[in-house]
């Protein structure tokens, strides 16, 4: 993409966040992108401006391109007006303490039976992370702590729904900085 070659800058990139997780205290408010890269996840989002990626390795231009590539090739259905409605109030209320979380799991179970397949994949991975909202306070927040609590639980309430044989799971194999793999090996899923 604009005659660069994405996969050897991300892994560049990832060299260098495991490199410096050694020395440095990563929280998820200031390292939320070196966190997720050192799982190899590059989080491409409208807001290209990112102050935490270097510029020597993502300009801005190319982050635009990057997603705006990526949205390109994938199909982007739309949430139903009605469902994604009664989604949003739901997740305020509880994050407003209007709502007990049995009570809003409850209300976003219910909605997900009026949803298409894919909006109840997300709904899941809602439902999988609403016990886990209170620790996005939390200061200091290390890669397997984000992994365990936030990321295992997204990625399985997307593939329960998909594919409800499978079982997702943390492999708990160290990420090793020399690896030119593009692969998630600390992720996997098994039938």
């Amino acid at each position: 993409m604009q005659r660069e070659d994405i996969s050897l800058k991300f892994h560049h990139y990832r060299f260098l966040c495991i490199k410096n997780s050694r020395t440095t205290t990563f929280t998820i408010e200031d390292h939320f992108n070196e966190l997720l890269s050192m799982s190899g996840i590059l989080v491409l989002q409208k807001r290209y401006d990112y102050q935490s990626l270097p510029i020597n390795i993502f300009s801005p231009t190319l982050l635009q391109a990057m997603r705006s590539n990526v949205i390109s090739k994938y199909r982007r259905d739309t949430f139903n007006f009605q469902i994604s409605s009664r989604l949003k109030t739901i997740i305020q209320q509880y994050i407003d303490e209007e709502m007990e979380e049995t009570r809003a799991k409850i209300e976003l179970l219910t909605l997900s039976e009026e949803a298409t397949e894919d909006e109840r994949g997300v709904i899941n991975a809602i439902v999988a992370l609403l016990s886990y909202i209170y620790d996005c306070d939390m200061k200091p927040l290390s890669e397997a702590h984000l992994a365990a609590s936030y990321i295992h639980l997204f990625v399985h309430g997307f593939l329960s729904s998909k594919m409800p044989a499978k079982v997702a799971h943390c492999s708990n194999i160290v990420v090793d900085e020399n690896h030119d793999s593009n692969n998630r090996l600390d992720y996997k899923v098994d039938i």
